[in-house]
């Protein structure tokens, strides 16, 4: 009798460890993925921030021409070279807007990040 118990508490304690086993490694998967998205985040935050600078400089060509055509008067090179450029800063703002919307497409999409307490010093039952 007492070894049946026992073998029914040895049951229960693997069952246990199991059941904790495997929520580890789903919270270990959770934190990868909030982690991951976290990591493509920062990317396309990069990719937009070298899309404005981009954006800037195409500015810059537009403003010296505008002053090259304000000296010269408007010539056909100089208005093909500014709706060029203003064709470029639309495309480029385009490619800003649409990683915006990735991110925000993946950000919806991704495990929600659960509070672990080694990041906020406090502890997670609270």
């Amino acid at each position: 009798m007492a070894n049946m118990r026992d073998d029914n508490d040895l049951a229960i304690l693997g069952a246990i460890a199991l059941e904790n086993q495997q929520e580890q490694q789903k919270k270990t998967r959770d934190e990868a993925a909030a982690d991951e998205e976290f990591d493509r985040g920062v990317v396309i935050c990069a990719q937009q921030d070298a899309l404005r600078n981009e954006v800037y400089r195409v500015e810059n060509e537009i403003t010296r021409v505008s002053q090259q055509a304000l000296a010269l008067g408007w010539t056909r090179r100089l208005r093909q070279q500014m709706g060029d450029r203003m064709g470029m800063i639309a495309r480029l703002q385009n490619r800003i807007r649409d990683l915006g919307m990735q991110y925000i497409v993946n950000a919806n999409n991704a495990p929600q990040p659960r509070f672990r307490h080694h990041d906020l010093d406090i502890d997670e039952e609270h």
